[in-house]
């Protein structure tokens, strides 16, 4: 109506009857139906036509002409094609987000269900490692206690290399138990401090006749003489593994060597030149029960050992990687 009486009454010849235009636009924008645009369309076209035939506003000339129904009707359908498009852009965009958001309920799915069969895992293994505890201790005891004569030499080969194997099915147990313990916040930590230089050192003599009889350069570097705060039997376990990996991974007549360095922070190295890991499972070699694959993991090994040692290392808030020497 305020369009009307300035149009026709307030502002008379000064062709605000263009205004009109924007009714049609407004019901483009707040308005579904077909027939409410079409039809404000042809009143705004009436409003804008009809009073000068009544009342002879303008010349005659002025409104003969159909520039005004053009100008009218392609503003409107270009509007109309634009308004279109962007519904058309909106329900593309909503189907996207529909589908960002099934992608990621699936994933979180995923993910539940992946933690719950990691769950699962851990759990049989502490439970079976368990029950193989016992008949482990066993034979242990059994063993321990059987006597050769001096003579039977292949005999007492035999039984020692089943007290190796026994042992090496009671550290992967006793890894398996521990780490269910770091994981549940139920392994306490020891603390107090160590001599670092006599621990490594001691490590060092452990394996040196391990590394000979493969023939195996093993060296070490110089070892400072500082005292560190660890849980000394846990912290042996992890440097454990990583020793017992570069022996079982490096050929006959490859490199070990101990690489000790302290400047304000200590840092202790494991460098060996053995067959190697692939730089795309560089990231996983810390994961449980993930193994690399080679000719060596293929015949033994759990996947548990440095998953293991990684948990040992930073519950003593220290940090362990693994990088590829050129």
């Amino acid at each position: 109506m305020i369009l009307y009486y300035h149009s026709n009454y307030a502002y008379i010849g000064y062709y605000g009857e263009y205004q009109y235009i924007v009714i049609p636009l407004f019901t483009l924008f707040f308005f579904n139906e077909k027939y409410i645009h079409y039809g404000s369309l042809i009143i705004s076209i009436a409003a804008f036509y009809l009073p000068n035939i009544y009342w002879k506003l303008y010349p005659e000339q002025y409104f003969g002409y159909l520039n005004a129904l053009v100008l009218f009707l392609g503003v409107f359908l270009i509007v109309k094609f634009f308004k279109k498009l962007n519904n058309k852009n909106e329900q593309l965009l909503e189907i996207e987000k529909n589908k960002v958001l099934e992608d990621k309920i699936l994933l979180e799915e995923q993910q539940i269900a992946l933690k719950e069969l990691e769950q699962f895992k851990s759990h049989f293994f502490v439970n079976l490692s368990h029950e193989i505890r016992t008949p482990l201790t066993l034979i242990k005891g059994y063993s321990s206690h059987i006597v050769f004569k001096d003579e039977d030499t292949e005999n007492k080969q035999m039984m020692k290399k089943i007290q190796n194997q026994t042992q090496y099915i009671q550290n992967i147990v006793d890894n398996i138990l521990d780490l269910s313990k770091l994981e549940e916040n139920k392994l306490t930590l020891n603390k107090k401090p160590v001599d670092f230089s006599l621990l490594i050192t001691k490590l060092y003599t452990d394996y040196q006749i391990l590394f000979y009889k493969k023939n195996i350069s093993f060296t070490i570097s110089k070892v400072p003489n500082v005292n560190i705060l660890i849980d000394e039997e846990l912290f042996t376990s992890a440097i454990n593994n990583l020793l017992h990996n570069a022996l079982k991974f490096t050929d006959k007549k490859g490199k070990v060597c101990i690489n000790v360095i302290y400047d304000k922070n200590l840092y202790i190295e494991i460098i060996d030149n053995g067959i190697g890991i692939p730089v795309e499972d560089m990231d996983k070699i810390f994961t449980r029960f993930f193994q690399s694959k080679n000719h060596i993991t293929k015949s033994q090994g759990s996947g548990i050992g440095l998953s293991f040692t990684k948990n040992l290392i930073e519950a003593h808030e220290v940090f362990i990687k693994c990088k590829k020497y050129s």
